[in-house]
């Protein structure tokens, strides 16, 4: 009785108070939610709060060398923070701001002078002229990438050109923030050696990129190199256009050709810092460039090729290869025959390493033993590089092969169950039980400890993960291999769903030529689904697979890679999920695939329509919709 009375005595207050709540604070929590952050600016916050963390532990724990060192990594993320930036980008930026303040002072403490912390410029991340990538990118990406990444492709990431870049996937057009190639100098781990991006270089990167990472070359096949410094007099002013052979060659370059250039012009042409002459044959594109000299053959002529006089010892200077034995006769006439019948090129992508390309010609034509021996070899090479210090433990099975730090009992436990899980994976595609789910099986890395996971990444793709990445597959046809990050302290079944999903993928794009990556990803994800539906991990992909596709504008960036991993990878999510209503027709794809049949002809003959058609329907729809 007493409360009634009170609550009435008190009303018209209460009244008042709720008429100015809906008068004044609910206009603020709209304003506040119109300043919402957007994808770019919620990600640079999250990273740089990561790196201030960094700065923090090591203070807390006396480590003052790396504290300065993660200190001045933060600085020099600043200098990179997201054009056009939200007021609530602002607000969170300045709290930030002033924590790193503090550090300052703490680090003063401790005897080590850092610049104080500044709020970026407004102009360092906007450019009233469009940055050039001609005349202002590509000469960056020579001299601090080149020898890794240009003349070479590292870590199976090659830019001999604009569009072996643009179709990596290291660069998403108007977000230098999702950008890999940005994150990798901007954690310091690019470029290695002596080499470093000065902040003005890096800039001009994430400003070029900001405005859509566009190309004013001639075209965007010319060589990076010919782009920033054309040094080549006699060079014709583009290069040999790539004649695909028709199957009428008696020589095959991918097989024959070139294992010959990649092992004899090593050195001097081939992986070569400064190759001599202005010669880079580190691929098929460059090997048709030509160097300093001209062009390196004349298709259909051998005897006016400068290839084979220099072979032969009959053009000005020395013969090649050069301080080498001559090569014997019977390969000098092979490569005359090759190139009498036009040079053609049977290999996958022309862009790509010769020794990948000769490699993988020879997985081509290898036995299921044969690639396991070779796969094997690989991933010894793989474990010594990334930790040569930690002994491995491996069993082989009949689909795949572990290699792993985990004692005896928990590793035969983990392998038993990945075993299971390749007979539940072969079911939900089609697939034959007596057919191995990857010819030359699958090489499996788990890992108890993160920081071994990121070692792998790092020394034998070139590249640290980002921290919430927890798994990885990989395919270069003579190495397929998944690697994941296993928690010691759960059990196997809490990591299936995610091991499901990487040995789907890299098992599905390793059966034939042109499987796109978004397909490979979708599958996966699709198939864990499947197998694993009350999954907590299996509903979050679902989750943020729902909107990943009506983000897809252009159906060309995405067909091409030129999207995030993770946007791409959710959206194939989403366009397997739709393949597979027609289950039927999408084991009848799966079984094409599987014998090796190219991914546009296979889904031609599944689904009785091309792939650029219904790729071009589901995301246009999608976008109609918005």
């Amino acid at each position: 009785m007493k409360l009634r009375h009170r609550l009435c005595g008190r009303l018209p207050s209460l009244v008042f108070a709720l008429i100015l709540f809906g008068v004044i604070v609910m206009p603020r929590a709209t304003a506040i939610g119109q300043e919402e952050m957007s994808r770019p600016e919620k990600q640079f916050i999250k990273q740089l709060q990561t790196e201030i963390e960094k700065v923090s532990t090591n203070i807390d724990r006396s480590r003052g060398p790396q504290a300065q060192r993660a200190y001045e990594g933060v600085l020099k993320r600043l200098q990179n923070a997201p054009p056009n930036s939200s007021p609530l980008f602002k607000k969170e930026l300045d709290t930030e701001l002033k924590r790193l303040a503090d550090f300052q002072k703490k680090l003063g403490e401790l005897g080590i002078e850092v610049d104080a912390p500044n709020a970026p410029s407004g102009d360092m991340n906007t450019s009233s002229t469009e940055i050039s990538f001609k005349d202002a990118i590509a000469p960056i990406l020579v001299a601090k990438c080149g020898n890794c990444h240009v003349r070479r492709s590292r870590g199976e990431f090659g830019m001999a050109n604009y569009q072996s870049l643009a179709q990596s996937g290291m660069v998403v057009p108007g977000d230098p923030v999702s950008s890999r190639l940005i994150q990798v100098i901007d954690t310091g781990s690019m470029p290695q050696g002596n080499l470093t991006v000065s902040a003005d270089e890096l800039t001009k990167l994430r400003n070029w990129i900001s405005a859509g990472a566009k190309n004013d070359a001639a075209n965007d096949e010319s060589l990076l190199g010919l782009v920033a410094d054309d040094r080549g007099t006699n060079r014709p002013a583009e290069p040999l256009q790539v004649k695909q052979a028709d199957g009428t060659q008696t020589v095959s370059f991918a097989r024959e050709i070139a294992p010959i250039i990649a092992s004899e012009c090593r050195g001097c042409h081939v992986e070569a810092n400064r190759p001599r002459g202005g010669l880079n044959m580190d691929s098929f594109t460059t090997f048709l460039r030509g160097g300093d000299s001209g062009a390196l053959i004349v298709p259909g002529k051998s005897a006016e090729s400068l290839l084979v006089k220099k072979l032969s010892g009959t053009a000005d200077g020395n013969r090649m290869p050069a301080q080498r034995p001559p090569l014997p006769q019977n390969q000098v006439d092979l490569i005359k025959r090759w190139i009498d019948e036009g040079a053609p090129f049977d290999g996958t992508t022309p862009t790509l390493p010769l020794k990948t390309i000769a490699a993988t010609a020879k997985a081509s034509v290898s036995s299921h033993e044969e690639l396991s021996t070779e796969r094997k070899k690989v991933a010894e090479e793989n474990w010594d590089k990334a930790l040569p210090n930690i002994p491995n433990n491996h069993i082989d099975r009949d689909e795949f092969r572990v290699f792993s730090s985990l004692s005896d009992e928990r590793l035969t436990a983990v392998t038993d169950k990945a075993e299971q899980l390749v007979e539940k994976i072969k079911r939900q595609l089609g697939l034959s039980k007596n057919e191995p789910l990857v010819k030359g099986k699958l090489t499996l890395y788990v890992f108890e400890r993160r920081y071994d996971f990121n070692e792998l990444s790092t020394m034998v793709e070139g590249y640290p993960l980002p921290k919430e990445t927890k798994s990885m597959w990989k395919n270069s046809v003579v190495d397929v291999y998944v690697a994941i990050a296993m928690d010691r302290t759960v059990d196997f079944t809490a990591i299936e769903p995610e091991l499901c999903r990487v040995m789907t993928a890299a098992s599905v794009s390793a059966w034939a030529q042109g499987i796109p990556v978004w397909f490979a990803d979708g599958a996966g994800y699709s198939t864990s689904e499947r197998l694993f539906p009350k999954s907590d991990e299996v509903k979050l992909w679902k989750q943020g697979a729902e909107s990943s596709l009506a983000k897809v504008t252009n159906v060309d960036d995405f067909a091409g890679g030129k999207l995030s991993r993770e946007l791409t990878g959710l959206a194939g999510f989403q366009l397997v999920s739709a393949m597979r209503t027609q289950e039927a027709n999408f084991k009848r794809l799966t079984a094409e695939l599987s014998k090796g049949t190219e991914f546009s002809t296979a889904f031609s003959t599944a689904f009785k329509r091309d792939i650029e058609s219904w790729l071009a329907g589901m995301i246009n729809t999608r976008a109609g919709g918005r």
